[in-house]
């Protein structure tokens, strides 16, 4: 964090430019991965949910729909801090129309997808990536997603607690 920090804010802008589209394509592949050894698609989205709309999913959702609202809520507050520099308000409404609502559904289906074909694959539901990972054989994919997980979290810690006090 501090390394970055120390170079300044073009520098934090260039490292979210390169870094996310690499944490997009390790994450997606490593869901291509799963999916492969799960046996394709189908198997991974065959299965019903077991929530249901019984008295289960209501005990639930009220505190998903208060994360929900804590996670949009700290977005909507420092978006000011990234959309400053555009060159208008209409390239603003752009490129958060294109890619607040694409990034927030890719990621979580990925998640989710994922997740689904580990229970296939593992016989469980390994939510937590870092756990996912120390599952893996293949020396080469465990380097690449260590990499990516320490990404993640430089980059979510950047991105969050530099660019808003910064400014």
């Amino acid at each position: 964090n501090m390394v970055i920090i120390l170079w300044g804010m073009e520098a934090i802008k260039k490292f979210e430019n390169w870094a996310a589209p690499f944490l997009i394509i390790v994450f997606v592949g490593l869901m291509a991965i799963m999916v492969v050894q799960a046996g394709g698609l189908g198997p991974v989205v065959e299965e019903a949910g077991t929530l249901g709309w019984g008295p289960d999913f209501w005990k639930v959702f009220p505190i998903s729909l208060m994360g929900m609202i804590a996670f949009w809520s700290t977005l909507s507050l420092n978006m000011p801090d990234f959309t400053r520099f555009g060159r208008s308000q209409r390239d603003q409404t752009i490129g958060q129309t294109l890619g607040l609502p694409t990034t927030m559904t890719l990621f979580p289906l990925v998640g989710v997808i994922t997740t689904s074909a580990t229970v296939i694959v593992f016989g469980d539901a390994i939510w937590d990536p870092v756990t996912l990972t120390g599952k893996l054989d293949n020396p080469i994919a465990l380097i690449i997603m260590l990499v990516a997980l320490a990404l993640a979290t430089l980059t979510t810690n950047v991105a969050a607690n530099v660019v808003s006090p910064s400014y």
